[in-house]
């Protein structure tokens, strides 16, 4: 009789527990974040829109390991709705699962900030209890997300931007060159275990064209300096590593300009 009250208490207990952990939902940015777009140049962007299903050789396996522990990965682009058929022959090429995706309709075409800000506002206020978000420093992502966590502090978890063009930071948000950057600040943040980071390392490790990594036009780093920081951990050899095969591929990387 004991047993069987102790297993009853056990079960409440859980049950409590399941019902107070809040829901940690992923919201995430398309071009440039995801996938190789070259947001900046015009007629590159419009062909790759169309025809290209290339992503940053890491992301699509990253956003699978984080969505293992997330509620929900959702994605917000500015692309407009007639593409959402090609947006989602990427996601089936590179096996990227998700909840929704938010495009614009043409009525929304000369509001990129605000559609972004109401589509973010609107996940926030049906599916989630805390988010992630990810974006890079192409447009707005960094502006948009400083005023969604100006908005909800207590919500937004983490602040991931991609340093694709290598411009000034403009917040606190953690900056990325590779999908390493953010496993490891995952893994620093308790939420991703030792061996996802790991997976996405041979990942990154494994591929003999770094410019699966980093493409021709985007910022190429010839410094260990020029990568975000973080505390030494077990993680760090994986970092090390990943990041000095980069650095020597910049540093004999003809210049573009």
């Amino acid at each position: 009789m004991e047993i069987k009250t102790s297993k009853i208490i056990c079960f409440c207990l859980l049950l409590l527990f399941v019902s107070q952990a809040k829901a940690l939902t992923i919201i995430s940015d398309l071009d440039d974040t995801i996938k190789v777009t070259n947001t900046r140049d015009l007629k590159e962007a419009s062909v790759n829109a169309m025809f290209s299903t290339k992503a940053y050789l890491g992301m699509p396996l990253l956003m699978e390991e984080m969505d293992k522990y997330s509620a929900g990965l959702y994605y917000v682009s500015a692309s407009p709705r007639v593409l959402v058929n090609r947006i989602k022959r990427f996601f089936r090429k590179n096996e990227v699962r998700f909840d929704a995706l938010y495009t614009r309709s043409l009525s929304q075409m000369g509001e990129k900030k605000q559609f972004k800000i109401a589509a973010i506002k609107k996940i926030i206020s049906e599916v989630a209890d805390e988010i992630i978000l990810i974006g890079d420093d192409s447009q707005e992502d960094e502006e948009i997300y400083s005023e969604i966590k100006a908005q909800y502090p207590d919500l937004v978890k983490a602040v991931y931007i991609h340093n694709v063009y290598g411009e000034k930071p403009k917040s606190d948000a953690i900056r990325y060159v590779t999908a390493l950057d953010i496993a490891v600040a995952e893994y620093e943040a308790r939420r991703m275990s030792y061996r996802q980071v790991y997976k996405v390392a041979k990942a990154l490790m494994g591929t003999r064209t770094t410019e699966n990594i980093i493409p021709k036009f985007a910022f190429c780093p010839k410094s260990l300096s020029d990568f975000t920081k973080f505390p030494l951990s077990k993680a760090s050899p994986l970092l090390l590593a990943v990041n000095s095969k980069v650095v020597t591929y910049c540093k004999l990387r003809p210049s573009v300009d």
